[in-house]
């Protein structure tokens, strides 16, 4: 949170809980995406796509709510498309032109769905389905 912070070095520090973090570690990145500043919100959602954890999910959704700058959350949606959208094919996730309203019901539904199939939120995915 130290505003002096090397940016690079922030993102690395966080790509590093994606990568090695347990579930405890991966519990900074929520806290980052619901009340950190708009640049950790951002930092945070490209860390959880890299853990691929799909219960990490619903804050990457929420940090992409609440930002305001269309560029910060089209950041949030490419790694939300990254995680969700089969690689084959037109993404789903990413420059869909839904409203608020929609994109996130389309995010919870599609969430529902992998839960559902995969039997827990507790996995990691990449490109629409699990990690083989």
């Amino acid at each position: 949170m130290d505003k002096d912070s090397d940016p690079t070095l922030v993102s690395a520090c966080l790509g590093l809980t994606a990568d090695a973090g347990l579930n405890t570690d991966l519990e900074f990145l929520a806290e980052l995406m619901i009340e950190g500043p708009n640049y950790l919100r951002i930092e945070a959602s490209l860390a959880a796509q890299w853990s691929g954890v799909l219960w990490l999910m619903p804050f990457m959704l929420e940090a992409w709510r609440a930002l305001g700058r269309r560029a910060d959350r089209a950041a949030i949606e490419a790694n939300i498309a990254n995680l969700l959208d089969p690689i084959e094919g037109e993404p789903e996730f990413y420059g869909s032109g839904l409203s608020q309203i929609e994109y996130i019901e389309a995010v919870d539904s599609r969430l529902a769905e992998l839960k559902n199939i995969l039997g827990s939120d507790e996995v990691s995915i990449s490109g629409g389905g699990p990690w083989i």
